[in-house]
């Protein structure tokens, strides 16, 4: 089975809906090309669509080139709610180009504006738009599960980001039956600013972590794309990993 990850900029953390910036657009070449290259899967990075409405215009190019390739997609977005909240989800898409299932991010990923220890509280006297700009995490609507979607390849998990410290987190979704887990991710380059690891050696030390190691857990990451760094072969595309992803379940 083979799955394709997109690394790719859009909307970044604190970036709010602009005029004239739709990056779901960007995104319709790549589940084409991971279509044509006989991809299940295509994922992309953590809130690339920025703050929309789910199901809503910068979801429909995404469903029918998900249905067009007959191939499943998982993208990350804020969704907003009627009622002013919002969250950090990631959105699953079926072969169909519905929207099958949604994970929202468990663990919030705050910033250092206020105080000592810093990521410890959020800062005082700020409005809400501030908040949106700068620390939206501090705000946003946590999740409190963490589902297992039942693919036609088998049983898929995800994480997003800051999930990814958290060893609880692919330990329950092990025990969930997760044989896949999915870890979409914003930040470019380091995983965090006081830890001067590179993502993708960090990223590797989840592999080790299924409960059952005769029954291992493939884990699959999409991080976002600097857009000084994005390859002018394909706009928006730096990587588009096919090869390194293969996961065989058989």
């Amino acid at each position: 089975m083979k799955v394709a990850a997109v690394q790719i900029s859009g909307y970044d953390k604190g970036e709010l809906p602009r005029d004239e910036f739709d990056p779901s657009g960007k995104l319709v070449p790549c589940i084409d090309r991971a279509g044509r290259d006989g991809a299940q899967l295509v994922v992309f990075p953590e809130y690339v669509l920025g703050h929309i409405e789910v199901p809503g215009p910068a979801t429909k190019p995404i469903s029918e080139a998900a249905r067009a390739n007959s191939i499943y997609v998982i993208v990350g977005c804020w969704e907003e709610s009627g009622d002013g909240t919002f969250a950090n989800v990631a959105l699953v898409f079926g072969r169909n180009g519905e929207i099958i299932g949604r994970y929202r991010k468990t663990h919030p990923a705050i910033d250092h504006f206020e105080g000592h220890d810093p990521w410890k509280r959020p800062p005082l006297g700020k409005s809400r738009r501030w908040m949106l700009e700068h620390d939206p995490e501090w705000t946003m609507q946590a999740g409190d599960d963490l589902p297992v979607f039942e693919l036609d390849f088998g049983r898929v998990g995800i994480m997003t980001c800051y999930d990814g410290w958290f060893p609880e987190l692919p330990r329950v979704l092990s025990l969930r039956g997760a044989e896949l887990i999915v870890w979409i991710n914003g930040r470019r380059g380091t995983v965090e600013d006081f830890n001067r690891c590179p993502m993708r050696h960090f990223t590797w030390a989840v592999v080790a972590l299924p409960l059952d190691l005769s029954s291992p857990i493939f884990l699959n990451r999409a991080a976002a794309a600097s857009r000084e760094h994005e390859s002018s072969t394909l706009p928006g595309l730096l990587g588009l990993n096919q090869a390194n992803a293969s996961v065989d379940f058989a």
